[in-house]
C-alpha cells in the first residue's frame, strides 16, 4: 500500500545507476593516477622520439619515466626537450641512467638500478 509519491518509482533505479557510473569513473581515474615508462635508447633518434611523445601526450595525473642510453648529454637533451614541452604540468618525474643495456657482464646491476 502506497499512500503517497514525491516522485516516479525509477528514480531511485537512475540514482543508483548513476552512482555506479559515479564509482566506475572514479575506479577508472585511479587506474590512470599513475604510469611508468622505461625507454632505452632515449639520448637520441627513435629512443628519444618515444620518451618525448609519450610525455607530452601524458594522460596520467603522475608518469615516471625512467630514461636510459649511453650518453648522459643526450638524456640531459631529451629530459630538457621532455621538461620544456611540459613546463605547465609537474605530473611528470624523469630520471636518466647512462648505462649499457648491450654489456651483459653489467646487465644485472644497471636493472638492479632502474628497479630502485
Amino acid at each position: 500500500q502506497i499512500t503517497s509519491r514525491s516522485s516516479p518509482p525509477s528514480s531511485s533505479i537512475i540514482i543508483k545507476q548513476n552512482n555506479h557510473a559515479s564509482i566506475a569513473s572514479q575506479y577508472d581515474q585511479l587506474i590512470m593516477t599513475s604510469m611508468l615508462l622505461v625507454v632505452s635508447g632515449a639520448s637520441r633518434g627513435f629512443g628519444r622520439a618515444v620518451a618525448t611523445a609519450f610525455c607530452s601526450n601524458n594522460n596520467s595525473t603522475h608518469l615516471r619515466a625512467i630514461l636510459t642510453a649511453r650518453s648522459q648529454e643526450g638524456l640531459d637533451e631529451t629530459k630538457e626537450i621532455i621538461m620544456t614541452a611540459n613546463s605547465a604540468t609537474s605530473n611528470v618525474h624523469i630520471s636518466t641512467h647512462p648505462m649499457d643495456l648491450s654489456n651483459l657482464d653489467t646487465l644485472d646491476s644497471n636493472l638492479e638500478e632502474l628497479i630502485d
